[in-house]
C-alpha cells in the first residue's frame, strides 16, 4: 500500500508518496505531469526496491511557491524527511 506524507522544504510542504522496502527509487514527474505518472512503475517496483515520488511545488498536491527554489534542495530534503541516508537512484522524465 502506498504512504502519503507531507514533508517541509524549503518553506513550503511536498506531498510525497512511498511504497516497498529496498534500495530506494526516486521518481521525478515531468512538467506537465505529477507524481501519479509513475503509478504503474511504482507499484511494479514496489515488490523489490522502496519506490518514492513526489508531486513537486504547483503540482498534483503541493501548493506552488511565489520564490525561487532549488528543486535538488527538494529531493535532498524529501530522502531527509524520509530517514533515507543511503545512495538512492532518482529515474526523471523531461526538465
Amino acid at each position: 500500500m502506498t504512504e502519503a506524507v507531507s514533508i517541509e522544504s524549503q518553506g513550503s510542504q511536498l506531498m510525497v508518496y512511498t511504497r516497498g522496502a529496498g534500495t530506494p527509487l526516486v521518481f521525478l514527474h515531468a512538467a506537465v505531469c505529477d507524481s501519479r505518472m509513475w503509478a504503474r512503475q511504482m507499484a511494479h517496483l514496489s515488490n523489490s526496491y522502496r519506490v518514492i515520488a513526489y508531486d513537486r511545488p504547483g503540482f498534483g498536491e503541493s501548493p506552488p511557491r511565489t520564490f525561487a527554489s532549488s528543486s535538488i534542495a527538494d529531493v535532498l530534503n524529501v530522502l531527509d524527511g524520509l530517514g533515507i541516508a543511503e545512495p538512492a537512484v532518482l529515474i526523471g522524465c523531461s526538465q
